[in-house]
Order: structure tokens, then C-alpha cells, then sequence
């Protein structure tokens, strides 16, 4: 089983220090990170999309359910944060 490990989303995005980079980089890097995920996720066997994740909390989920809740999320973020604050400008 995959276990997650958990992290401080807050201190990451701190010490990354995105508030202060370029747009353009921020930009390319999630592009960047998202065609290489894009990359791995059409490379899984269907036999593996079943294995269970453990995401903290006693929970434990598919890699498939992980999948679609990441896609779920891109497109919270995309659209909720990035498309509607950019047309509030």
C-alpha cells in the first residue's frame, strides 16, 4: 500500500516562495509539473488504477479515486482561482 505523507500546505507555499516569483514562472512550472502527471497517469496499468492509497486518517482510497480527486482539485484552482480572479482585474 502507498502511504501519502502529509505536509504544511502553508509553509510549503512559503518557502517556495510563489507570492514573489514572475507569473510566467509560476506559469511554466505548472505546466511543466502537470504534463509530466498527465505523463504518468496515461502510463498506469487499469490493473493498478484498484490499489489502495493510504491518504491519512485512517482513510484509504484508490490510486483511481486519487486520480480523478487531483483533477477535481486542477480544476477548482483553474477555474475558481485563476480564471475568475483574472477577470476580476
Amino acid at each position: 500500500m502507498y502511504v501519502i505523507q502529509s505536509y504544511n500546505q502553508d509553509q510549503w507555499v512559503m518557502v517556495q516562495n510563489y507570492q514573489n516569483r514572475p507569473l510566467h514562472e509560476i506559469v511554466n512550472l505548472f505546466q511543466t509539473l502537470n504534463k509530466q502527471i498527465v505523463n504518468i497517469v496515461k502510463n498506469i496499468p487499469n490493473e493498478k488504477l484498484s490499489n489502495l492509497c493510504d491518504i491519512g486518517n485512517n482513510q484509504r482510497k484508490t490510486l483511481e479515486w486519487l486520480i480523478q480527486d487531483y483533477l477535481e482539485h486542477m480544476e477548482h484552482h483553474i477555474h475558481n482561482q485563476i480564471l475568475i480572479e483574472n477577470n476580476d482585474l
